[in-house]
């Protein structure tokens, strides 16, 4: 049976580590310039998708996806996943409106899957 919540939550888990594979990528690729990050970020965004038509993304994916892409941006650049955006979206705007979107985005989402998981919570409980 399809559920919205389900769906919703694969859209969040999947934008979150959609950006958390290009990041990687970026770091990890010497010349991005011949790779194209924005198609991963769209690959992985659909994995998440399809998998959510056959399986239960629980909002804990989210969160963990969450943590990591925290934990690279405190780490290492956190410009890369902000480039990432604006690659992927095909925007052309200055850096500091794309930060604040990305920023916004995020929060978004995870006051979204903190709910999910709340209500997840609640109706597990009775």
């Amino acid at each position: 049976m399809f559920k919205w919540d389900n769906l919703l939550s694969a859209i969040c888990s999947g934008f979150i580590f959609a950006i958390l594979a290009g990041g990687l990528m970026s770091y990890w690729v010497w010349l991005e310039m011949r790779v194209h990050t924005w198609v991963l970020c769209w690959l992985v965004f659909a994995l998440f998708i399809v998998l959510s038509m056959l399986f239960k993304i629980k909002p804990i994916t989210y969160f963990i996806g969450l943590i990591s892409v925290v934990v690279l941006m405190i780490a290492k650049s956190p410009n890369i996943f902000f480039y990432n955006v604006r690659d992927m979206f095909f925007l052309d705007m200055k850096f500091g409106q794309i930060k604040i979107i990305t920023l916004s985005i995020m929060l978004m989402m995870t006051v979204v899957m903190i709910y999910l998981w709340y209500r997840e919570r609640k109706l597990n409980k009775f």
